[in-house]
Formats: structure tokens, sequence, C-alpha cells
């Protein structure tokens, strides 16, 4: 069964007149959507002619919104015109051609989440290390090292 979504009123988020939404993802009114489109065909034949472009430039040259084009590129649309348009590293602002972060921050991101892992690795290797070893959260104040871990199992 097919459910249709009921229209609803929303605000235009360039012009901010009130328009109907059929779909419930549209957040532009339908002439700002046809402005969106001819400024998208104004970058697109600019970026052609011009393919190793910033967005600053692209958007100073074209007079088109900084959100416009900044979407564009998430959206790949340039590469497919042959057009290689760079904007800045989401940590670092280096000039980047796709994806959000430069190769030497997404390194350190790669690194940062693996030690993030380990870390929980550990902690969840030490939950059952306290299991085994019959202390328990209960215990007001205690917590259990490594060392006590590692002078019990002398013991046994």
């Amino acid at each position: 069964m097919i459910m249709k979504k009921k229209p609803t009123l929303r605000n235009c988020e360039e012009c901010g007149k009130v328009f109907v939404d059929n779909t419930g993802n549209l957040t532009v009114c339908s002439k700002c959507y046809e402005k969106q489109r001819e400024d998208e065909k104004i970058v697109i034949e600019y970026v052609r002619e011009h393919p190793h472009s910033t967005i600053k430039k692209i958007c100073k040259e074209t007079g088109a919104t900084f959100k416009l084009v900044s979407t564009m590129v998430q959206r790949g649309q340039f590469f497919a015109n042959g057009g290689q348009v760079l904007y800045p590293c989401s940590r670092c602002r280096k000039p980047i051609s796709h994806g959000l972060y430069c190769p030497e921050c997404a390194a350190l991101l790669n690194k940062a989440i693996r030690n993030s892992n380990e870390i929980a690795k550990s902690r969840e290797r030490m939950k059952e290390l306290s299991k085994e070893l019959g202390t328990s959260k209960r215990t007001k104040g205690h917590r259990l090292h490594w060392m006590d871990v590692r002078d019990k199992n002398k013991d046994k």
C-alpha cells in the first residue's frame, strides 16, 4: 500500500515565502527552485571553462551563493563535467578536490578512530577480567587496576 504524504506548508529557505510541499522534502518554492537551476547551469558552464577554480572564485565570478556551489561540489556535479573544484579541508582549510578532509587530516582521523577502538576493546577486556576475578562495580570506590589483575594471575 503506497502512502501519500500530506501537503505541508513551508517557508522557502531562500525568499521566505510560504509554499505547499507535496513531497515532504522540498526546501524552496518553485520560483527559487527555477532560479537555483539557472544558477547551476551558469556555474557548470563557468567550471567547464575554468576547471581548477575555487568555490570562492566561482561564487565571485558567477554570482551564485556559496551554499549552492558547495552543495554542487558535495553532489559531485563537477567531476561529471570534467571540472575539478578546490575547496577547504574541514579541519586544516588546505585546498582539496574531494571528500571532507585532506589526506593528512584523514590519516590523523583514522589513527584517532583506531586508538579509540583499541581503548574500547581494552575497557571491554577489563570488564570481563573484573567479572572473572569476582570484583563488582558495587564495591565502593574500588576499581580494578591492571597491576591487580597481573598479581592475581600470578597466584593461579
